[in-house]
């Protein structure tokens, strides 16, 4: 415990968020929309024996990659973001909260083909009784991949980016295809990027700055189940290594922290003990603090350590709400102190 705690105190006088403030982040990837849907269960349905909910409010929030945006707007970032939706009621809700929060929407573009993915998740005040998704799976097609371009060469003409997330929930943004589109463009102006993945397009990545899968993704594409111990974390970190050839890797554990390897060192921080109501959302704020604390040129240890304190500090909250950068600042002034 002693060893820990001088590890928190020292890890602390290294680090600075007010660097955080304006760095041009590129995200791409599957947006989403989260509807929240909340009241009271007071009774059960006499048809079926379900619960009844007397709804008492709904509102709103981004999910997905456009949920990556949001907590880097609020980390004090400046999100740039790129993604197809629907010609729908949801998107147009999206484009009305980016508005809101005041971050461009200019590369946020529609398709034809597909319908805007929500997640619609029923509550008993903070107890959550049922999610039900609306979405089309579909594979980006060649008019989408024509205009996926035309808008990757719009953005590194007019935007400085400094780092790329690539936010994958296999609900058809990411196909080989634009895999290796995005990935050329990122080379050829060489912008270090994170990947967040998913079981279809695991192994499709090549040569990421940060790779970032959570324990159960890594168990899916292994084949078997990796324990969160660090000696098979290791060992599953050695074969990303020799499949990808990802520079860094850092795999999220839940309750058991988070794992980090940058192939000459490589570790797992514990997980931080708060009040936990809700994880939805949290590998979204790690994957935007690691990319915000990279950039600020932080070793994979202090990325690990940051990212997995940011997601400590969201799960606190109810629903899926982004971490303000004065609370993940103020917490690690108390660490020190």
């Amino acid at each position: 415990m002693f060893a820990f705690f001088f590890f928190l105190q020292n890890m602390k006088e290294k680090l600075s968020v007010e660097f955080f403030r304006g760095l041009p982040i590129l995200v791409m990837g599957d947006l989403m929309l989260d509807t929240f849907c909340v009241g009271k269960v007071n009774r059960q349905s006499p048809e079926f024996d379900i619960p009844v909910l007397d709804f008492d409010q709904q509102f709103y929030s981004l999910g997905g990659a456009a949920n990556v945006s949001r907590n880097l707007k609020s980390l004090k970032g400046r999100p740039i973001t790129l993604g197809f939706n629907g010609n729908d009621a949801a998107n147009k809700r999206i484009l009305e909260i980016f508005e809101d929060y005041g971050m461009e929407r200019t590369y946020l573009k529609t398709s034809v083909d597909r319908i805007t993915t929500e997640k619609i998740r029923f509550f008993n005040d903070k107890l959550p009784l049922l999610r039900m998704d609306k979405e089309t799976n579909i594979p980006m097609g060649k008019d989408e991949i024509k205009k996926l371009e035309r808008n990757l060469r719009l953005i590194f003409k007019r935007e400085p980016i400094s780092f790329a997330i690539l936010q994958d929930y296999n609900k058809g943004f990411f196909t080989k295809e634009s895999i290796d589109l995005i990935t050329y463009f990122l080379r050829t102006h060489k912008i270090p990027f994170a990947v967040d993945p998913k079981k279809d397009n695991f192994w499709d990545w090549f040569n990421p700055t940060i790779f970032k899968p959570n324990l159960k993704e890594i168990s899916e594409a292994l084949g078997y189940n990796v324990l969160p111990n660090k000696r098979e974390l290791d060992k599953s970190a050695r074969i990303i290594f020799e499949k990808i050839y990802a520079e860094n890797i850092l795999i999220t554990l839940g309750e058991n922290g988070i794992y980090y390897n940058d192939r000459k060192k490589s570790g797992i921080i514990p997980a931080n003990k708060f009040n936990i109501q809700d994880v939805s959302g949290a590998g979204d704020t790690v994957i935007s603090t690691a990319a915000m604390a990279y950039c600020c040129n932080f070793n994979l240890e202090q990325i690990a350590y940051l990212s997995n304190l940011a997601a400590g500090l969201v799960c606190q909250l109810p629903y899926v709400q982004p971490l303000p950068l004065d609370e993940l600042s103020n917490c690690l002034s108390n660490i020190r102190h």
